[in-house]
């Protein structure tokens, strides 16, 4: 006979979590209705064909059976050797190879490792919204609070650099109790490139509350139309409080690898090895290995070139496509996400008036994968409930994939366009 236990399973901690993400919902629904998916952000075609060489000669190579056993824990000499070399001239600093990288499963075990080494009870960290949805769990499940500064569009705002965080809002949420600060840039939503006044102004608030940043930097290399990536690193005394976190996911084209690396100063690094020596021990060595020798391979820049060429005309195609079918893009400066505004689309078609557990942006989404067999992903998503009202008109869509998909979503959502005309004549 078996006894039912009495305790309740499940975290205490993680209140921002919804019970089901936008993930488990939007993938299978896609599957379902045979969907062009343009949600969920993975390329659709494999690395380059020298990186996965790298990584078969790494897994078979007869004279190094060493390859396929435990790395280093705190990286394979193979990577932080070519990672510290680039840092160095990124950073115009020496960075060492032993001392200052530390390897982890992706950025997503950076980030969940640095929460759960910085982090007291009760102590705060600061994220803007839109925030990758891992920011806020990670928090919580580490025993601190996230204290969230919106970003809003500016009325009339065409592109991603038009959404801004109020300076005000951002200085009277600094408290004793704050720790981090975080930024992604170029931020996945609205797909901004963070700028040198921007960095600038939180740099000042970090080193006048004595707090630490976190920068997650997974799409450095996506950015478009002769804008920079800027490292906050690189700012006045901002090394000594600054964690870098990138990956080879999106870079690579290999996001299954989940090949992902911090960069911070030494006594930082020491610290968060004793979590990771806990959480993870060591990461894939064959993989490090592979992205090792490809950085080396890339290490001309001509790659990152073209990537991000082909990156450029992949958001043109697919802006052209929403605009096409009347849902008014936000032009991306950086990321491979195009946020579009529903705004045109009568709510009368998608919105259920009894459902209040999403917004309307998802519910738009559930109908634009059933109805017209393209899948995008709620912004609400990535805002707290009490900002659904920013989020709500809008829907992301990825461009990290083939030409052919973009064009057959351009196809299935072309009726769109009618619908909507007959919508507004209706008004009329």
């Amino acid at each position: 006979m078996s006894v039912k236990p009495s305790r309740t399973f499940a975290s205490p901690r993680m209140k921002s979590s919804p019970k089901t993400t936008v993930w488990a919902e939007f993938t299978p629904l896609a599957m379902k209705h045979k969907a062009v998916n343009l949600g969920q952000g993975f390329p659709s075609w494999h690395p380059p064909e020298i990186v996965r060489r790298h990584a078969v000669e790494a897994v078979t190579d007869a004279m190094k059976p060493l390859n396929n056993q435990y790395a280093r824990p705190m990286g394979h000499v193979e990577l932080v050797t070519p990672l510290a070399e680039a840092y160095t001239k990124k950073f115009g600093r020496t960075v060492d190879p032993l001392s200052n990288i530390l390897i982890t499963n992706g950025s997503t075990q950076a980030l969940y490792c640095a929460f759960q080494t910085m982090l007291g009870n009760g102590e705060e960290v600061v994220m803007f919204e839109p925030y990758f949805d891992l920011y806020a769990p990670d928090v919580e499940m580490a025993g601190g609070k996230p204290v969230l500064i919106p970003l809003r569009p500016n009325a009339g705002g065409r592109t991603s650099q038009d959404w801004v965080y109020d300076k005000q809002e951002l200085e009277r949420a600094m408290r004793p109790q704050t720790k981090i600060i975080i930024v992604n840039t170029p931020q996945n939503v609205p797909g901004k490139v963070w700028t040198q006044e921007e960095l600038e102004h939180i740099a000042s608030l970090a080193k006048k509350h004595d707090v630490y940043v976190i920068m997650d930097e997974v799409y450095e290399y996506m950015v478009y139309d002769g804008l920079t990536h800027i490292h906050m690193a690189t700012l006045p005394g901002m090394w000594e409080r600054t964690l870098t976190l990138c990956s080879a996911g999106k870079t690579l084209s290999a996001t299954g690898w989940k090949i992902g690396w911090t960069v911070a100063p030494a006594e930082m690094i020491t610290v968060l090895l004793q979590t990771h020596s806990h959480q993870a021990f060591s990461v894939a060595t064959p993989l490090q290995i592979a992205v090792g020798r490809s950085l080396t391979t890339y290490k001309d820049g001509q790659y990152y070139l073209n990537l991000r060429k082909e990156y450029q005309a992949k958001r043109d195609l697919l802006c052209k496509v929403l605009q096409a079918a009347g849902l008014n893009p936000i032009t991306p400066k950086g990321s491979y996400f195009v946020v579009a505004d529903i705004s045109a689309v009568p709510e009368s078609l998608y919105v259920n008036p009894t459902e209040k557990s999403v917004a309307k942006d998802w519910q738009f989404a559930r109908w634009l994968t059933t109805e017209f067999k393209v899948t995008g992903i709620p912004v609400s998503a990535f805002y707290s409930q009490s900002k659904w009202a920013i989020a709500e008109r809008y829907v992301r869509f990825a461009f990290c994939r083939e030409l052919s998909e973009l064009e057959e979503a351009g196809r299935r959502l072309l009726p769109l366009a009618a619908v909507i005309r007959k919508g507004r004549n209706a008004k009329l």
